[in-house]
């Protein structure tokens, strides 16, 4: 599990990593929430200038950044638990299903999928 520990091995840089591209993720989901507000016929004149970034921006922006950083967090997670497993031969089931749960959960939310997955079937706008 090399390519799992590595990053995870220094994590002082693993969670400076983490918050600096979940930032990145978080001004995404800030301009994606800004989208949303323009791609509707609104008239400027009838919601005051605060409702734009505040109540679409700021929260997407939000919302954006802790998926990423809870994907960090899985990552995590399933570093520290595939190392307390000294005999993957005798992994039991429950064990393996959280493993592959926290590896798609980390997938997800480290490339900025999961905000988009959570959003199936909620149209924001």
């Amino acid at each position: 599990m090399q390519i799992v520990n590595f990053p995870v091995s220094s994590p002082c840089l693993f969670w400076i990593a983490a918050t600096v591209w979940s930032t990145i993720q978080g001004i995404a989901g800030y301009w994606y929430g800004i989208y949303i507000y323009d791609s509707r016929a609104v008239d400027e004149y009838v919601r005051p200038k605060y409702v734009k970034p505040f109540a679409y921006g700021f929260h997407h922006g939000a919302f954006y950044f802790l998926c990423s950083l809870s994907g960090f967090v899985a990552w995590y997670l399933a570093n520290l638990v595939s190392g307390r497993i000294g005999n993957w031969s005798e992994v039991a089931g429950g064990t393996g299903a959280i493993l592959v749960a926290l590896a798609v959960f980390s997938v997800l939310g480290i490339s900025g999928a999961l905000p988009r997955i959570l959003y199936l079937g909620k149209c924001p706008v």
